[in-house]
């Protein structure tokens, strides 16, 4: 089975390799600004040196030798926005056999309008899913920069891992059925995965075989009585075959390899009781895409640590399967159960794709703290995409993804004034 964006990300990860190869670390050291270091803390006084792609230090009275100085006098530097889930970079056709023209725009470049949209709304990073030619299979995910220059941090993670679907539209034994058969194909994957593992393992093991046995053939035919006449060689003899390189199963190797959590959109409670019991037996993180029913079983995820991605609070269309027991407070019940939760804006009919800031404000006026929205919004999200330590705060050693405002990070809806993306201060009004 191929992905059928694997030609183009293979395109993007060697033009990454490339650049990384040829282009000098770069520094930029922000000055006169205060820090919000993550969405819910105080802004303070300091200034900000990057190298390359990550923050080097927060501090006041920073020197950098060689660095560009840029005045951040007025402005407060917080972290960029992270949207969990974001569909609305693909197009119809990608679920017909090719590739979203938006999402080839958000990788190649060539066109920057999707990601200057993103950046205008505060959003640094994107989790796009992209749709298999099996779509029963999963969808492989992509965390992507929204830079609209193209030129930092432009594919974090080149397959980041897999979304599958556990849902049922029929109650009582068929409901059952259904749900066991998903299950099983989750869990297939991931054995087909550990299998796939386990046959470059045995490679490795009959390479090292094959070296020994031709060393003692070589010192055999050495004391042999004819060395002039060399053993014949057999089949036997040549090297053992390298299994093929499957992207497929590589990319269920992250999840398995904890560096992606395990992502299951799920709505009803049975539903999602299953894919925490699969989480659980496979010792995996879980991150719960949708989880209409996800307050009934608040407990449960709290203790499993995991992440829920929640779609807006007030949605254009609902399911009418769903519509009865859909309830616009579910981020504020979460929340209050200790509960991670993030936003995203796929499947969110009728929602722009950068649409994630909104629905944060909309789960805010259901009662949601505009705190626990903001850090849903970084923090939250940077766990739910499998970075939790790499972005989501303005700390020495994290992704250098930042958005500069007039004022602390807020959900006012207006335009940041500049983004930054690595050692790039692009213009958030005019990106």
């Amino acid at each position: 089975m191929r992905i059928l964006l694997l030609p183009l990300l293979l395109l993007v990860f060697v033009r990454g390799m490339a650049s990384a190869q040829s282009a000098p670390e770069q520094r930029l050291l922000l000055v006169g600004g205060q820090v919000q270091t993550s969405a819910d803390s105080a802004p303070r006084k300091a200034d900000v040196l990057i190298v390359g792609e990550r923050i080097e230090a927060v501090g006041e009275g920073l020197k950098a030798e060689g660095a560009t100085l840029w005045d951040a006098t007025g402005l407060v530097i917080s972290p960029a926005f992270v949207d969990a889930a974001n569909l609305g970079l693909l197009d119809d056709s990608a679920f017909r056999g090719g590739a979203g023209d938006m999402a080839a725009d958000m990788f190649e470049g060539h066109d920057s309008l999707p990601r200057e949209r993103l950046a205008r709304a505060g959003i640094g990073l994107v989790y796009v899913d992209i749709a298999l030619q099996d779509a029963s299979r999963g969808l492989v995910g992509c965390v992507a920069s929204t830079d609209p220059k193209g030129a930092n941090v432009t594919v974090l993670e080149r397959l980041a891992g897999l979304s599958f679907a556990i849902g049922t539209r029929a109650q009582g034994i068929a409901g059952r059925m259904g749900r066991s058969g998903e299950v099983a194909a989750v869990g297939e994957a991931l054995s087909a995965a550990r299998r796939y593992r386990t046959s470059f393992e045995k490679h490795t093991k009959d390479v090292e075989k094959h070296a020994k046995d031709m060393k003692e053939a070589e010192a055999k035919q050495a004391k042999a009585d004819k060395p002039d006449k060399p053993e014949k060689t057999d089949k036997k003899s040549l090297p053992p075959q390298k299994p093929r390189i499957e992207e497929l199963h590589e990319t269920v190797l992250r999840t398995l390899d904890h560096k992606a959590p395990l992502r299951i959109e799920a709505h009803w409670r049975e539903d999602i009781e299953a894919a925490l019991e699969l989480a659980t037996k496979q010792g995996l993180r879980l991150v719960l895409l949708g989880g209409g029913e996800a307050d009934e079983v608040a407990d449960k995820l709290a203790t499993a640590k995991a992440v829920v991605v929640l779609g807006p609070a007030q949605p254009l269309w609902v399911s009418p399967l769903l519509a009865p027991r859909r309830r616009n407070d579910l981020a504020a019940k979460l929340d209050a159960a200790g509960v991670r939760i993030a936003f995203m804006s796929a499947g969110a009919r009728g929602y722009r794709s950068d649409s994630a800031p909104l629905i944060a404000a909309l789960h805010v006026a259901e009662g949601l703290s505009e705190a626990a929205a903001l850090r849903a919004l970084t923090l939250g999200a940077a766990e739910a995409i499998g970075l939790g330590g790499r972005c989501g705060s303005v700390e020495p050693g994290r992704l250098a993804l930042l958005q500069l405002r007039t004022s602390k990070l807020s959900l006012d809806g207006a335009a940041p004034q500049k983004m930054v993306f690595g050692t790039s201060v692009i213009d958030g009004k005019k990106s």
